[in-house]
């Protein structure tokens, strides 16, 4: 995420990877996608996502898919 703002007549970007990343519980309140699939796993598993850095869709079916695989 890049941050454009203006102070004293000085354009300022400010790029930060840490804004830019949701947290797995800000994920599922922006993104109904995300909610629905979350809502679809099994409880331990949303208990196992939890615990995990998870910051975008993508990211929460390849924890998913991480997950099970362990568990097999």
């Amino acid at each position: 995420m890049i941050i454009i703002f203006k102070v004293k007549n000085k354009v300022i970007k400010l790029n930060s990877p840490i804004l830019s990343k949701l947290g797995l519980s800000d994920l599922l309140d922006q993104d109904l996608s995300s909610y629905e699939y979350f809502q679809s796993l099994s409880k331990q598993v949303q208990e196992k996502l939890r615990q995990e850095d998870v910051g975008s869709f993508t990211e929460l079916q390849q924890k998913v898919l991480e997950i099970q695989n362990k568990e097999e």
